[in-house]
């Protein structure tokens, strides 16, 4: 990685130290040797080491009394978050219709006159199955969007919540610890989404639907502490995630899509593809061709949802998609085009006049207008071409059979 990025490695360094549970050793750590004394060669069979696997990013078990250390990621279950701390009261729809994220567990019904507010996350990790469908069912109607009249709507609630189950959680809502426990501070709509994804799996199994998932969405959100810096919280679960060995193709793609929105602080400007590819230690390459799989389907380039979902089922090729969504030539990216055939000579036009059959009449035609002659003029000098070939022809023969007679006598 270059120097551009540096910085940013140096962040992220305790996120790789969280990730493998030990803090990296120096490669310039002195070695104490005896004065008098070589070190010995490696052996052969020392070189034949087996090539070491990529680091796993570890993710966290926190308590509810001990904050992890600030700069690293971790899982935390959605009920220990205890305050909602951001201005912004998100689910947006359902704050005005008298709900919160996280609320006073022992109100159960909205009354917006006494500024009581109904607690979602106590609906949907209660016990009671009927709390869990209200849950449901006010997300579904208050949350939900139809792309077909209001196609330009910011994406729901339901919409992350299927993003989140296709290609997982990438970037970790902002935490810190208070008196009384874990405080959001930024992700209240991921919380709420896999809030969805757990109520809605536990509703499908309770009801054993159709298509219902063998076992319940966890409800654990990936987070990081507050005390680290906001602008670095996307940078730093970029590299932490990218060590990840189960990285899909379309994950891959979207933590580089995404990354491009971000700013680098050396240019004060978005990150460019170069950059960006250095910051992550990716091939540009194989960073341009990921970044493809989440552009949007416009003017026949881009992928649908629909086409990213045949990636991620394995039903498309992810290399296919990516040069589809550039608008490159690959294997069955639609009808080849034709490729025009050169003007034909004089020559070749006569050859073709005189190999068509005298009963074609309308090709005959063409070609004589090809060649800025009538029809009788063109059946004319045919009719003079075929002859002189003829001619020659037989003199040929002749000469032939002439040639052989000499041989013969000659013999």
């Amino acid at each position: 990685m270059s120097q551009e990025s540096e910085p940013v490695r140096d962040d992220a360094a305790p996120v790789a130290e969280a990730a493998t549970g030990s803090p990296a050793a120096s490669s310039e750590a002195p070695v104490e040797q005896d004065a008098g004394k070589k070190s010995p060669k490696p052996s052969a069979k020392k070189k034949e080491t087996a090539a070491k696997p990529k680091p796993s990013m570890k993710i966290h078990k926190p308590t509810d009394t001990a904050p992890v250390d600030a700069r690293s990621i971790f899982s935390l279950h959605i009920g220990q978050i205890k305050e909602v701390d951001n201005p912004r009261h998100e689910p947006e729809n359902l704050h005005s219709e008298g709900y919160v994220l996280v609320g006073d567990p022992s109100i159960e019904t909205p009354d917006l006159k006494k500024g009581q507010h109904v607690s979602l996350v106590h609906l949907a990790l209660s016990e009671n199955i009927q709390k869990v469908q209200v849950f449901v069912e006010l997300i579904e109607k208050h949350e939900s969007v139809d792309r077909e009249t209001d196609p330009a709507a910011r994406q729901s609630i339901v919409e992350l919540a299927e993003s989140l189950k296709q290609y997982d959680q990438i970037v970790p809502v902002l935490l810190k610890h208070g008196r009384h426990g874990w405080i959001l501070g930024d992700g209240a709509r991921r919380v709420a989404a896999v809030l969805y994804l757990h109520a809605k799996s536990r509703l499908q199994i309770e009801k054993k639907e159709a298509g219902a998932p063998k076992s319940v969405h966890p409800a654990e959100i990936l987070s990081t502490n507050m005390e680290c810096k906001s602008d670095d919280v996307f940078l730093r679960s970029v590299i932490a995630n990218m060590a990840r060995t189960n990285f899909s193709e379309l994950q891959e793609g979207l933590v580089c899509y995404q990354l491009l929105k971000q700013t680098n602080p050396k240019t004060g400007k978005k990150y460019n593809m170069t950059d960006a590819a250095r910051l992550i230690g990716m091939p540009y390459g194989t960073f341009r061709y990921r970044q493809a799989l989440f552009h949007p389907s416009r003017n026949g380039k881009g992928l649908t949802d629909e086409e990213r979902r045949e990636v991620g089922a394995g039903r498309l090729n992810a290399s296919y998609a990516s040069k589809k969504s550039l608008g490159e030539k690959a294997p069955g990216n639609g009808p080849k085009k034709k490729k025009h055939d050169r003007p034909l000579s004089m020559k070749e036009m006569q050859d073709r006049f005189d190999q068509t059959p005298a009963h074609n009449k309308e090709r005959r035609q063409a070609f004589a207008e090809c060649m800025g002659i009538t029809l009788a003029k063109a059946i004319k000098d045919s009719m003079a071409r075929i002859d002189s070939a003829s001619d020659k022809v037989e003199r040929k023969n002749a000469r032939s059979k002439n040639v052989n007679r000499r041989q013969r006598k000659a013999a």
